[in-house]
Formats: C-alpha cells, sequence, structure tokens
C-alpha cells in the first residue's frame, strides 16, 4: 500500500484489512466518526464478518457518500453480483493488481466513477440477474425516464462509456454525462453499476440481447458513423445552402403530388426568402449538416414564432429543420434534433419545441419517434400546424 500512501491517500488499517472507510464492526464505529473516509476495500470473503453484509451496512450507513471496492477470487461471482446490486461500485481480482491500476482504481472510487469492465460487468450480470416477469414492475420503475434516457440507459446498460453514446446518439459528451446524472437521480441510483444492474432485471436489455429490446433506439433508420458527418454552426456563406435545400425538398414533395404542405414554387423563386435566411443566423441559430464537406441539413433553433401558443417555461424553437431527402434514412434528421436538444441545454432551458404540418402523419409520428409530445395546434392563412414539446 506504499503506492497509495505517497500518492497522497490516506490508509487506516482495521483487522489486517487495508481500507479507506469505516468499518462495520463494534471497534471500529468510533474510528469511522472520526475518519469519514471516501473509499473501502472489502474483502468479499472474511472471518468475522460476510464481506456482502459489510458492503451493505456500510452503504446503508455512509453518510458521506462513501464508495466499496470488493476484492475477489474469481470474476463471475454470485457474491460480487449482489455486492453490485446493493451498491458496491466495482471489485478487483485478489493477487497483486500492478500498483498504478489499485491507485486508479481507488481515485476512480473516490471521484465517483465505476470500476468495471463492460465485458466482464456484462458477463457477471448476464449470470446472475434475475428479470423481472414480462409486464411486471419495468414500466413502473422507467417511467419517470424521458424517451431520451431511456435510449442512454440502454447504451450504458451495454458497457458503452460516455463518449460512445455520444458518437452514436450524435450529442456531446457533457450532454450525455447530464442524462446519467439525472437517470441515477431519478431511479435513486447510487451509480452506473447500479443502472447497468436495473436495466438487466428490468428488460431495458437483455442477456446477449438481439437488437429487439424493450425500448429501440431513437434512430432506427440506418446511421451514419460521426466521422463521416458534422454539424457546425452556420455563417453567412450558408445562404444559398440553405436554399438549395429547401428547393430539394419542395421538389420531393411536388414530385410526390404534395403540394398542400409547401406549395409547388421553389423557395429560391419566392420574394423575400433571401432576407429570411439571412435572418436566420442571428443569435447563432443556424446549424448546418456536412456528410464528407457536403450541406445535407440545416437547423434553426430561436425564439417562438408569434403564431406558436406561448410557453409555460423557458425554450429554444426549433423554428427549420430539413435534411436532404437523397440521403433520407441516413439519420440526419435525427442528429438537429440531437443538436438542438445541446443548445437548449447550453442556454438552460427546460422545454424543446417545434412544429410541422398537421396533416403529415410521417411526419408527425417521425417527430414523436425523435420523443417529442404533440401540445398544441394552430393555424396560419389556412395552413394548420402541430406542436411538439419535449421535457429537457
Amino acid at each position: 500500500m506504499t503506492t497509495l500512501a505517497s500518492h497522497g491517500i490516506e490508509i487506516h488499517r482495521t483487522r489486517g484489512v487495508t481500507r479507506t472507510l469505516p468499518g462495520v464492526l463494534p471497534h471500529d464505529r468510533e474510528l469511522a466518526g472520526r475518519l469519514h473516509p471516501d473509499v473501502v476495500l472489502l474483502d468479499i470473503r472474511m472471518p468475522d464478518i460476510d464481506g456482502l453484509e459489510a458492503a451493505r451496512q456500510i452503504l446503508a450507513s455512509s453518510s458521506n457518500g462513501a464508495r466499496v471496492i470488493m476484492l475477489t477470487t474469481f470474476d463471475l461471482d454470485e457474491y460480487v453480483y449482489k455486492a453490485l446490486r446493493a451498491g458496491a461500485s466495482g471489485f478487483l481480482r485478489k493477487g497483486r493488481p500492478p500498483p498504478e491500476r489499485l491507485l486508479a482504481f481507488v481515485r476512480s472510487a473516490g471521484e465517483g466513477d465505476a470500476l468495471l469492465d463492460p465485458t466482464i460487468t456484462r458477463r457477471l450480470i448476464e449470470r446472475y440477474a434475475r428479470p423481472s416477469p414480462a409486464g411486471a414492475s419495468a414500466t413502473g420503475k422507467l417511467s419517470e425516464l424521458t424517451p431520451r434516457e431511456l435510449v442512454v440507459l440502454t447504451e450504458v446498460a451495454r458497457g458503452r462509456t460516455n463518449a460512445k453514446i455520444a458518437a452514436l446518439v450524435y450529442l456531446s459528451e457533457a450532454t450525455v454525462k447530464t442524462h446519467v446524472s439525472r437517470i441515477l437521480a431519478k431511479l435513486d441510483l447510487r451509480d452506473r453499476v447500479q443502472a447497468v444492474v436495473l436495466a438487466y432485471e428490468e428488460g431495458l436489455v437483455e442477456p446477449r440481447a438481439s437488437p429487439a429490446s424493450r425500448v429501440p433506439s431513437l434512430n432506427n433508420d440506418a446511421s451514419m458513423s460521426s466521422g463521416s458527418m458534422r454539424i457546425r454552426p452556420g455563417d453567412e456563406t450558408d445562404g444559398p445552402t440553405v436554399v438549395a435545400i429547401f428547393d430539394e425538398a419542395v421538389a420531393w414533395l411536388v414530385e410526390r403530388g404534395q403540394t398542400e404542405q409547401w406549395g409547388a414554387t421553389p423557395f429560391s423563386e419566392r420574394p423575400g426568402i433571401r432576407e429570411r435566411v439571412h435572418g436566420f443566423r442571428i443569435g447563432g441559430g443556424l446549424q448546418i449538416a456536412e456528410r464528407e464537406g457536403e450541406p445535407v441539413g440545416v437547423l434553426v433553433v430561436g425564439p417562438a414564432p408569434a403564431y406558436a401558443p406561448p410557453a409555460s417555461m423557458p425554450e429554444p424553437y426549433i423554428i427549420l429543420l430539413l435534411s436532404s431527402r437523397r440521403l433520407a434514412g441516413h439519420g440526419i434528421g435525427h442528429a438537429l434534433v440531437n443538436r438542438a436538444i445541446e443548445l437548449g441545454h447550453e442556454r438552460g432551458a427546460e422545454i424543446l419545441r417545434v412544429d410541422c404540418w398537421a396533416h403529415a402523419p410521417g411526419l408527425v409520428r417521425w417527430y414523436e419517434k425523435q420523443g417529442f409530445e404533440r401540445s398544441g395546434r394552430f393555424e396560419l392563412n389556412g395552413w394548420q400546424g402541430q406542436v411538439f414539446t419535449m421535457q429537457l
């Protein structure tokens, strides 16, 4: 334990067990009151008290959010699973782990991170998790989560890091971290480990799951890799780009005989379109999606238009969301919605709203699939619109 001490980690031993958390044996209680430690290393099997019971008592009595690391001989140990279920933050194999690994474990535990290799975690939980009966309590326990939080929880349970989840669903790491924190708070969980256990036990993720799970991805279309698409702020040179994507959308609708939504005249031929596009950049609300350098989508976020019903909470409003019809099914619209969510978080908003033509059932379903809920209707010069709201 010299390595830990040399890196500024205070060490206390009780009956040969090195730990930084108060013990649960009677003679340890005075020590516990004095130390208020951050981390404890517990042997899963101890002579005086069962390590699992010790972990339960420590986690139940710790008022400062102390973390427990279990020491075990085998990775796939049911006692380890029960300890994780009780709130332990991870486990270490017995033996002589490299000093730097032990140091990293203790520091990470103290900072609140989960300490499990994703592969071992999944194998462990898949072996010992007891899924609830179909339709039993999952709806109740997970009902407080938004559709987007359910997607994030599913990916956490599959062992993905925040960075990988961010790339998968086109969010920033900071936004994913926010979602994870909200998930833990809503479900009253200590850390990601307990979230993974709950996801398996509630059937959100099935052992060795096939693509079909209880909660589908927000993007069931073929998706582009994050490396092939980026979303950047628009500038004064993007006016022609926005107009071209407008025209492409109109042409696509006209080809299908759907002229009620936007008419049949290309936007490039409509009076005032360039001034309108120029106004999109005000407030930094214009965003351009590019695939391999080619513009493929447009997002405009700003104050709600005058025709929209008033909002009761701070919000950004999606004024425009367009993606190239040539690349339909490649997740561009989904990525733009996620960018709008990020902008909402950056601005401290509580909701995000958008509208579309009320008589386009496919488009209405698409917005609902992204996590929006219908929240109102409006009519503007005979054009009937449907407003959607998403809680942020």
